[in-house]
């Protein structure tokens, strides 16, 4: 039965494909960027599908098997509190009950017991405790432990950082037929982590897990046809598996499916709709290059009507990301009063943080501010106050 699965998300973030913006003037660049960036995607799987709740006289019946000692009733009980199935939702119980059964040596209680500690649902927060359940299952075979014991072993949770151990874990999962882990073992023989480097294998790997559902495979598949990686380059199979990933609400996917339709190419006509419609997709979920596109749109009247506001707040939207590129137009937003008042100490200070983020120009940026407006010694300094502050 399964129950709690955590997945490893290889985020792909294919190229910087962004608009550099310069006094409004806008360059194309494309340059590549680190590929694989990992997050966690926490996703309960239902035990048999929707249904209806579980009938009082059930949960009775459950209840006196799980009391007796029964181990599957146990979990399964565990299940229902989490769920609030029948019950009253109650994390602690779910703990409970997990717990009770993962010390009779019930494996996918054990893998329970070790999500709740790993989210701190239910118990406070343990990564030790986590990886020590989740290892305890994983040594009995669950392809999901397999799977979540490498991601410990990968982000050095719990476990000392080890991409060997993360690759030896992911390979049983993957050996099992687990999509995710299949995914992540994709990507650490494309980087050359805990494996040598194999582009070909990775190719192999990405399309076994694409071809299983996974949307991240999907879209890192994506990504090796675009850029011939493994495979001859092929836009067009390119763009139909960014279709399946971006079906599937995949933020990367639909992020890079925008980026096809936006500018076109073999056998992909310019779409400037669709393309505001996917980047909108993904930015809303959060995906920090997807804001920055989509802000660039409102901001030119592509796909959509020209609107400095909403483009204001996607770039900003970006920012917070993370995103250095957005962090330097919210600063030119500032700085020429784009979608309000002119605030030259905020421009300043994004300019300032862009720097702080790795942007090439934005100390430049930043300077020229300073000169050109005569800041004081005291804007300037609450201009960097603020940057220290983010």
């Amino acid at each position: 039965m399964i129950f709690l699965e955590k997945f490893l998300c290889p985020r792909k973030l294919f190229k910087s494909r962004h608009l550099l913006k310069s006094l409004g003037q806008y360059f194309v660049l494309e340059a590549l960027m680190k590929k694989s960036i990992l997050a966690l995607l926490l996703v309960l799987l239902a035990v048999s599908g929707p249904s209806a709740q579980t009938s009082a006289a059930d949960i009775a019946a459950l209840l006196a098997s799980a009391g007796s000692g029964n181990a599957s009733a146990q979990n399964s009980l565990g299940v229902k509190y989490y769920n609030g199935d029948g019950v009253k939702q109650d994390y602690k119980e779910a703990f409970n009950w997990f717990y009770k059964s993962a010390l009779q040596g019930n494996m996918v209680a054990q893998s329970n017991l070790a999500y709740l500690y790993d989210s701190g649902k239910g118990v406070t927060k343990d990564f030790n405790s986590a990886a020590y359940w989740y290892r305890k299952s994983a040594e009995q075979g669950y392809a999901t432990s397999q799977k979540n014991l490498a991601l410990m072993y990968e982000n050095g949770e719990g476990v000392p950082q080890s991409y060997e151990d993360a690759a030896y874990w992911y390979q049983k999962a993957a050996d099992q037929g687990n999509a995710t882990a299949i995914n992540n073992l994709g990507v650490l023989y494309e980087n050359g982590r805990g494996v040598t480097k194999n582009v070909d294998k990775a190719f192999e790997l990405y399309a076994k897990a694409a071809n299983l559902g996974n949307s991240y495979a999907q879209n890192n598949l994506g990504w090796f046809y675009e850029s011939g990686m493994g495979t001859p380059k092929d836009i067009l199979k390119a763009f139909e598996w960014y279709k399946k990933s971006a079906s599937q609400q995949n933020p990367y996917g639909q992020y890079n499916l925008g980026w096809l339709y936006e500018h076109g190419d073999t056998g992909i006509p310019v779409d400037k709709d669709s393309a505001f419609i996917w980047y909108k997709r993904a930015a809303e979920q959060g995906h920090d290059q997807a804001q920055y596109q989509l802000a660039g749109m409102y901001e030119r009247g592509e796909g959509t009507q020209k609107d400095y506001d909403e483009a204001f707040y996607w770039f900003q939207e970006s920012a917070y990301n993370g995103y250095a590129d957005a962090m330097v137009a919210v600063g030119e937003y500032y700085e020429f009063g784009l979608a309000g008042d002119i605030d030259y100490v905020q421009a300043l200070a994004w300019y300032l943080i862009a720097a702080q983020y790795g942007h090439d120009d934005a100390g430049y940026y930043a300077e020229l501010v300073k000169e050109t407006y005569e800041l004081t010694d005291e804007e300037i300094a609450e201009a960097e106050r603020l940057a220290s502050e983010f």
